[in-house]
């Protein structure tokens, strides 16, 4: 979903997996959470309980300051704000830069098992999302990540 004239636009060959997206234009203004564009997902649970939302981003500095945020929600519920500078310091840069990454994670609670929407939401610009994983419990830790899930029916 695109608001007025602020968009999303896919990035070609960035990142560790080779694509990402971005709003357009990047001097678009800040907005509220749950006000402005979103990217959403369909996404099939089968358990109920806490979730780890990790949202892989390109390493961005804070050119308005030590904040760069977005926000993420499953269907109605609000949208909890992540701040990916919240850990600004040399050493964090420099772990950025090296891995070519910024992981930044939010906690949420699922009520029921089925169908549900992960919203990924515009709340600053300049930040390149290259991917977001769901860890449910037990996900490995490694440097691409996991593999990509394919759709094989439409939800």
């Amino acid at each position: 979903m695109n608001a007025d004239a602020i968009r999303w636009e896919p990035i070609s060959g960035i990142g560790k997996n080779g694509n990402g997206m971005h709003i357009i234009p990047a001097t678009a203004p800040a907005v509220a959470a749950g006000k402005g564009p979103f990217l959403e997902y369909p996404i099939w649970l089968s358990d109920t309980g806490r979730i780890l939302v990790n949202v892989s981003c390109s390493p961005t500095l804070g050119f308005n300051g030590d904040t760069l945020r977005y926000a993420v929600s499953f269907d109605d519920e609000a949208p909890q704000t992540v701040n990916i500078l919240a850990d600004h310091s040399n050493k964090k840069w420099t772990q950025w830069v090296a891995d070519n990454i910024n992981i930044s994670s939010s906690v949420h609670e699922i009520g029921r098992p089925g169908a549900h929407v992960l919203k990924y939401w515009m709340v600053d610009p300049g930040i390149v999302v290259q991917q977001i994983t769901l860890d449910c419990g037990g996900v490995r830790k490694t440097y691409l990540g996991p593999p990509e899930t394919q759709i094989l029916h439409p939800l």
